[in-house]
């Protein structure tokens, strides 16, 4: 997987597949884009547990509409 370094190309790929928002795919500040993140978890079905939110930025992470 290629890392998304503009927010264009990571919020395509996270409505594609919500976990490319992992790791060291998309650059730390895109990881604390709100629209990103949500896009992530609306497209990771298991985001309820967890999983594409973790790799959120710690405040989008505790926000409770996310």
């Amino acid at each position: 997987m290629q890392r998304y370094d503009t927010r264009e190309m990571a919020l395509a790929a996270v409505q594609r597949n919500g976990l490319a928002l992992a790791y060291h795919y998309a650059a730390a500040p895109l990881k604390a884009d709100r629209e990103i993140v949500l896009a992530a978890v609306q497209q990771n079905g298991d985001a309820l547990y967890g999983t594409a939110l973790q790799f959120a930025a710690a405040d989008l992470r505790a926000d409770v509409q996310v």
